[in-house]
């Protein structure tokens, strides 16, 4: 069994508590039973350069064993605009592993990049991504920005979300793209929220989810994916608390607030 982690919104570069959870994060991440590392994006604080060499150097390791792939997100596209430092190339590419099949999706556009939007040419060359995965893989679409707008819970969670909601709307188009989804991917993950939440979006013989990871840094916390080598997830998503320097072998479900499915229509 492999796993995969799913961590986002670091904000290098904040304050010295964020890069102290993000050095610890890193050496958790180190163990051999994980196959991938996906970042969602606002890797830095405000896209400079000392804050994207600070990155290199905690997850050295994982670089070095080609272990971690990350997409830019808005923060990254300030100050020295880290864009194509963290993704050079195309704006859709396609990593593959055993039993394992990653699209990433660079959703910024400009040095702004909060409110982006996919065009054809983007949700074209998703299409010819995703037909090429393998049968016997798990498909995982990883990018900043989040597709939908997911159900608030209650209280501040829903006052919070209305603020996010009104001052960062959800990805232009991203409702088609996640109708296009269906039937061909098993995972979406992204970040850009505060709250981490995880919902079902398509059952069916193939069911979809999406994951928002929050920010990891913040929170301590890390959502956890274990898969087989034939293209099969095993169980649901898994919680790494890193403030409480719990092992990865000693997982736990994720405390999220329930979140209704969400079928796209």
């Amino acid at each position: 069994m492999k796993r995969i982690v799913h961590i986002s919104d670091l904000h290098l570069g904040r304050n010295r508590e964020t890069d102290d959870c993000a050095a610890r994060l890193a050496g958790e991440l180190l163990a051999p039973s994980i196959d991938c590392v996906v970042v969602t994006g606002n890797l830095t604080h405000n896209g400079k350069r000392d804050e994207w060499a600070l990155f290199q150097d905690l997850f050295a390791p994982l670089l070095r064993e080609r272990r971690l792939i990350a997409v830019p997100g808005e923060r990254d596209r300030r100050g020295d605009d880290l864009g194509w430092a963290i993704m050079p190339g195309p704006r859709v590419q396609a990593t593959s592993r055993p039993g394992l099949y990653i699209v990433r999706v660079n959703s910024t556009a400009g040095r702004s990049g909060v409110r982006a939007a996919l065009d054809d040419t983007d949700l074209k060359a998703i299409d010819v991504a995703l037909a090429a995965a393998p049968l016997d893989s798990v498909s995982v679409l990883a990018l900043h920005h989040d597709l939908v707008r997911l159900p608030a819970g209650r209280g501040l969670d829903r006052l919070t979300s209305w603020w996010e909601y009104s001052t960062a709307p959800a990805l232009g188009r991203g409702a088609e793209l996640l109708k296009r989804l269906e039937g061909r991917c098993d995972l979406v993950l992204h970040g850009h929220r505060s709250n981490p939440r995880g919902t079902s979006v398509a059952g069916g013989a193939r069911p979809l989810s999406m994951f928002s990871a929050g920010s990891s840094t913040e929170l301590g916390h890390a959502y956890v994916f274990t898969h087989d080598r034939v293209g099969r997830l095993r169980g649901g998503a898994m919680w790494l608390d890193v403030r409480a320097l719990r092992q990865l072998g000693d997982l736990a479900p994720p405390p999220n607030r329930p979140v209704p499915s969400l079928m796209v229509a």
